[in-house]
């Protein structure tokens, strides 16, 4: 199975959004299929691959139920980790995403750490008025 950069960053996007607290300050989980139904324009199979490799890097928290083929059954997501909030703020604009989709494309990297990595970098060379394309 491939990771999709664009199904990590608008799975973590839509959590960002839906994710509660309660009024008993409690977290108010996500299920899996709630969260394909927020995103149609992925297959299933890949919303669950992204969100067990989320899950594998602590970019969210989340309850697995396993099938006994050791399928997934059912996750129930209860919130972003302080990586997970930081890989959003590192690739959330727009315009930083595109930079960071041509690198990814250039040098053929896709983990999600490498991701984030990236939308930082991006980022400080943008505040430090350096040419992101001239890096890589």
């Amino acid at each position: 199975m491939k990771l999709k950069a664009d199904c990590v960053r608008d799975v973590l996007l839509k959590l960002e959004d839906i994710l509660l607290i309660d009024a008993s300050f409690a977290f108010s989980p996500v299920n899996i299929q709630t969260l394909c139904s927020e995103l149609p324009q992925y297959e299933p199979e890949d919303v669950y691959y992204t969100v067990y490799q989320l899950i594998q890097g602590k970019y969210i928290e989340a309850e697995i139920t396993f099938l006994p083929d050791g399928g997934m059954r059912t996750s129930s997501i209860t919130t972003l980790t302080w990586e997970g909030h930081e890989f959003i703020e590192a690739v959330r604009p727009d315009t930083v995403w595109e930079e960071v989709k041509n690198t990814i494309q250039k040098i053929g990297a896709l983990s999600v750490t490498s991701i984030a990595y990236l939308g930082k970098l991006f980022i400080e060379t943008y505040i430090s008025g350096m040419d992101f394309s001239k890096i890589f």
